[in-house]
């Protein structure tokens, strides 16, 4: 058994891990873009390879698998892979490669190997790590992982259940922070709730995908006696998970939840209603329009919705008001996002800070090394390889490098 990172060894996101057997059975794990270039497409030969497995439905690690050519099985979670055909619809993307959904826990075997996957505690829903096996020996591709959202529990009796691993594929997304200790959600949750007292009006500008995050925020909006509303692509997910029988807030199920629809998606931009409209704003139950006016609210947003903002500023309805920034604080030397911040500021609209790393911090990471027994611990999705020396047994591999298992 050998494996490859034939993708960025040394990055975040954009990693691909190649696999193979000793009868030459290869298989990938992750198709994503490259975060500096999401437009680069990876140089593969494709008739070597028998299937591609993803992770999650973040773009980093789905994003490029329409380039995936029609002969090699793709194999993903099914309500990940929902969530992420809906993200493409709403961004204007026609996607070609057929998928094969699987369900959590279920063992595939591609010719020689054999794998099997395990749900795990990520900032994407049901976030896949993958048990790959055969020739006697067995990795464990981790994917990214935590333990402080609300399904961090499973993390430890899962790796127990595990119990042992020849290599064990780790990410090493936030190793350079070593001093910081991420948030559980619940305390997220107390932090955002202390905002919502001081201020009538909250926009959360968040990952549209992070439904622990919405759920986080949800919590902490009707804790305060605000009603809460979801952006038209946020009410979108949390109806196509209740349609998988999750109880996540949503403007159908839930009294206290509306719908935002942003002027550039309704109907009144086109002289007649589009298939988009028909199929994604009309079967939602509440309009959270004119509920903005006359009550307290929580409203998840996007930066594509400043337009909007502007208008409810101009109006005064916007007149006791803050913007929680829950994302990663880099994304905001993207001059996008610095327009966006700095147009918010000058409508006098206060920013608050309030969020929790979707990767494993330090703490995490060791208690994962401490459980589960390996031979071997391998750094990916990491821009700090050199960094993994301090860990038991590690190797370093840089891009190409084959290791044998």
């Amino acid at each position: 058994m050998r494996l490859k990172i034939i993708r960025r060894s040394n990055s975040i996101g954009g990693n691909i891990v190649e696999i193979s057997s000793n009868d030459n059975t290869k298989i990938l794990i992750d198709f994503g873009c490259d975060l500096d270039d999401e437009t680069q497409i990876p140089d593969i030969q494709w008739e070597d390879y028998s299937a591609v497995f993803i992770t999650h439905s973040h773009l980093d690690h789905a994003g490029l698998i329409d380039y995936i050519p029609s002969n090699i099985p793709v194999y993903m979670e099914r309500v990940s892979y929902e969530i992420y055909k809906l993200l493409a619809d709403f961004t204007n993307q026609k996607l070609s490669k057929a998928v094969i959904k699987i369900s959590i826990n279920q063992e595939i075997t591609i010719k020689s190997i054999i794998v099997k996957n395990y749900v795990v505690d990520h900032s994407a829903f049901n976030s896949l790590m993958y048990l790959i096996e055969c020739d006697g020996k067995s990795i464990l591709h981790m994917g990214d992982f935590r333990e402080n959202g609300y399904k961090g529990r499973l993390l430890l009796p899962t790796l127990n259940k595990i119990k042992k691993v020849n290599v064990l594929l780790m990410e090493g997304t936030t190793i350079s922070r070593e001093e910081i200790i991420n948030k559980s959600e619940k305390e997220l949750c107390d932090n955002l709730f202390d905002v919502c007292k001081k201020y009538k009006q909250v926009l959360v500008l968040q990952s549209t995908t992070n439904i622990d995050r919405i759920v986080t925020v949800y919590k902490a909006a009707t804790r305060s006696g605000k009603i809460f509303i979801e952006n038209i692509f946020t009410a979108n997910i949390t109806l196509l998970l209740a349609s998988y029988g999750y109880k996540i807030p949503n403007p159908n199920d839930f009294s206290n939840v509306y719908s935002f629809v942003p002027f550039s998606r309704s109907e009144y931009k086109a002289k007649s209603k589009s298939e988009f409209y028909n199929t994604y704003v009309e079967p939602i139950r509440k309009d959270g329009y004119l509920e903005m006016t006359k009550r307290d609210f929580a409203l998840i947003i996007k930066q594509s919705m400043l337009k909007d903002i502007e208008m409810y500023h101009k109006k005064g309805y916007l007149n006791n008001a803050c913007l929680i920034y829950s994302m990663w604080s880099g994304y905001q030397r993207n001059s996008k996002m610095k327009h966006f911040l700095e147009t918010i500021e000058n409508m006098e609209i206060d920013i608050k800070l309030i969020h929790t790393s979707g990767h494993a911090d330090e703490c995490t990471r060791n208690r994962v090394l401490e459980t589960i027994q390996y031979d071997y611990v391998i750094p990916i999705h990491t821009n700090r390889k050199q960094d993994y020396v301090k860990y038991k047994n590690s190797i370093i591999l840089d891009y190409g490098e084959e290791f044998e298992v």
